[in-house]
């Protein structure tokens, strides 16, 4: 735990300096930012992660835009927040979001987008809609499929089963053999899923 204190700390300082050098809008505000924001998170101080993630994305709209991949990475470990802390609807919302700025950004066969829809399928298992989870798994998977081909095999140890825990297991699947796709790592900006 002091360690995290002393991480804290140390960020605080590298802030101050970028925003007396660099202005309160510039991207390096916002990646110490988020490191701030990953530090809380990781230790359960779920309100004082959102609130720094939401300083994050304030900087991120005015230097980047909505629309930039950074954008909604923050927005997805926002979403996790949400789901951590039995907010699911928020999380729900939240992914939402990333998943439109990524099929607009990134494409709708991308990784990227696959991942989202994995995360959305976990809020929603989360909430006993399973109908719902599985949808969002099958197309999770569906995502995975076209980006690694048929004959991949991330692809065929999933593709002959079927209900709802097997297209769970599709997603997870696929999205494993992706890097970053399971767990946040704020130095790579990688994205984080609502685990179950």
């Amino acid at each position: 735990q002091g360690r995290y204190e002393e991480a804290l700390e140390a960020y605080g300082r590298v802030l101050e300096v970028e925003r007396n050098a660099l202005g309160e809008e510039h991207p390096d505000v916002a990646v110490t930012l988020s490191k701030i924001a990953s530090l809380y998170d990781d230790q359960g101080r779920y309100e004082e992660a959102l609130e720094a993630y939401g300083r994050v994305l304030k900087v991120e709209r005015k230097a980047l835009g909505e629309e930039h991949a950074n954008f909604a990475v923050t927005l997805s470990n926002m979403a996790s927040v949400y789901c951590r802390q039995g907010r699911h609807d928020e999380a729900l919302e939240t992914y939402g979001r990333v998943l439109e700025v990524k099929r607009n950004t990134l494409g709708e066969q991308h990784l990227d987008t696959s991942t989202t829809l994995t995360s959305i399928g976990m809020v929603y298992d989360k909430q006993g809609q399973h109908e719902e989870a599985a949808t969002s798994y099958d197309s999770a998977g569906d995502v995975c499929e076209k980006a690694y081909g048929d004959s991949h095999e991330e692809t065929l140890d999933a593709a002959e089963e079927s209900g709802r825990e097997s297209k769970k297991n599709r997603a997870l699947t696929c999205t494993s053999g992706y890097p970053d796709a399971v767990e946040h790592d704020a130095s790579t900006d990688g994205i984080s899923l609502c685990v179950v």
